[in-house]
């Protein structure tokens, strides 16, 4: 059974962090007009490309990912709290695994629990 919003609509996804492969591997997934079972449900519909200059994978990676998304239909966003009006769920996906703080509040990224194991693994 599809996940959806309220209402039976497709549950509206937004992705921060266009700086993976994975953001134009999951875009098609969800946004596959075959999709079955559970993806059948979601829709990637916009994106915030963020990226971190401190790291030369992220932020040389931004901008192509972010026009393969937009050529995919996918809104560009300026700002996080634009694209939270816009979406019911955010996906982050930026390889960045270093803790930031996004108006505030602080915000760890999809990666953080490769950095942690890989720390760990520095310690023993």
């Amino acid at each position: 059974m599809p996940i959806t919003a309220f209402g039976g609509e497709p549950l509206r996804a937004g992705i921060i962090g266009c700086d993976t492969s994975h953001v134009p591997a999951f875009t098609k997934l969800f946004n596959n007009p075959d999709a079955e079972q559970s993806l059948a449900g979601v829709r990637v519909v916009a994106a915030f490309p963020g990226g971190s200059q401190d790291i030369p994978k992220s932020r040389d990676r931004v901008e192509g990912y972010t026009e393969e998304l937009r050529g995919m239909g996918i809104e560009i966003i300026d700002s996080i709290e634009s694209l939270l009006e816009k979406v019911d769920v955010v996906l982050l996906m930026s390889i960045d695994g270093q803790s930031k703080r996004q108006g505030g509040v602080p915000v760890s990224l999809v990666n953080v629990i490769a950095k942690a194991k890989a720390e760990l693994a520095e310690r023993q």
